[in-house]
């Protein structure tokens, strides 16, 4: 009865039974010889992309038939090798073995990109950064980078919120009064502009700038009824005059 068995190396096969297999073939590349020089060199490997796996037939122990086959890894030839500096980057990635060239290097610094836990090399872990391929400064200068940062002119206003993340004097305008909430450097909107009668109301959008409880046309028309009425009066008592006379 004949069986298949997929066998990952010649060499667990004696030439004497390949070569009784085989002894009608002339071709060079299908020798025992040959085959096995290709897996003892490595020329054919799991590293280089190519790992042998041999189609065996056996009639009981003895070898029936044979075709040799290859599990093929990658697409990449020559891009493929090895990670003998175990940084998880290919090190034939530049087409060569070259371990200081085997992969995107953002920052230069030496780590490829796939494994730098800080790619811009900003001081912000990737996993935290919010631009991970572009530097960035600490406009506050408060030992965090702006691109980990939450604030970053530490003006109070989360950097979400804020309308210029890099200017501590602009931020929002949340109580709709249309002065600054941070026009004092910080968000506060009950500090967010001049307020002269010192009301809660920035002088921009206070209509009585002086709390004189005149905040209306209709009490401005109100308050000068008395010198309406005076001079109706003078106008009567001028007529009263001319009748008299």
């Amino acid at each position: 009865m004949n069986s298949l068995k997929f066998i990952e190396d010649i060499s667990s096969l004696t030439e004497s039974e390949f070569n009784e297999l085989n002894s009608n073939d002339d071709s060079p590349f299908t020798k025992y010889g040959f085959l096995n020089s290709l897996e003892e060199s490595r020329c054919v490997s799991t590293v280089n992309g190519w790992k042998p796996n041999h189609l065996a037939i056996f009639n009981k122990k003895k070898l029936g038939g044979f075709i040799p086959l290859y599990l093929k890894n990658n697409s990449h030839g020559e891009f493929v090798c090895s990670d003998t500096d175990a940084d998880s980057c290919e090190d034939c990635s530049s087409g060569s073995y070259d371990t200081s060239n085997d992969g995107d290097d953002n920052d230069a610094d030496g780590a490829c990109d796939l494994t730098d836990a800080d790619d811009d090399n900003d001081g912000c872990d990737d996993d935290v950064d919010d631009d991970q391929f572009t530097w960035d400064d600490d406009y506050d200068t408060d030992g965090t980078p702006d691109d980990c940062d939450g604030d970053d002119d530490n003006d109070g206003a989360a950097d979400e919120n804020d309308s210029d993340d890099n200017n501590e004097f602009e931020c929002s305008d949340t109580d709709g009064d249309t002065c600054e909430d941070c026009s004092s450097g910080s968000y506060d909107t009950s500090n967010d502009g001049a307020d002269n009668d010192e009301d809660g109301a920035c002088d921009v959008f206070d209509p009585s700038l002086i709390n004189d409880n005149i905040s209306s046309p209709l009490k401005v028309s109100y308050s000068m009824r008395p010198f309406a009425n005076l001079c109706r009066s003078s106008i009567l008592f001028s007529k009263i005059d001319l009748a008299l006379s």
